[in-house]
């Protein structure tokens, strides 16, 4: 199923309604709006601290964990310094 954004869901479900499109309808997608915000927002922080704590997990494995997964100290190295932000 391909991914929407909230927008182009809110476009849909009018779109596929018999019913006149009427100024209450516009105002529910404009409250909904900044709670969507809101929510990417935090969506982007979770990823943010999953990527930090996965790569503070990764500088902290020894050389034979790192070996089992096929990566070289050097490897895990340039990964774990990498920024939260950088994917």
């Amino acid at each position: 199923m391909k991914n929407l954004s909230y927008f182009d869901t809110f476009a849909a479900t009018i779109a596929s309604t018999s019913e006149k499109f009427t100024p209450a309808k516009v105002l529910m997608g404009i409250w909904n709006a900044p709670v969507i915000g809101i929510v990417l927002l935090w969506n982007l922080l979770m990823v943010w601290q999953r990527r930090a704590d996965m790569r503070l997990q990764l500088r902290s494995l020894d050389n034979r964990a790192l070996n089992d997964m096929g990566m070289a100290r050097s490897d895990a190295r340039r990964e774990s310094d990498k920024p939260f932000w950088q994917g």
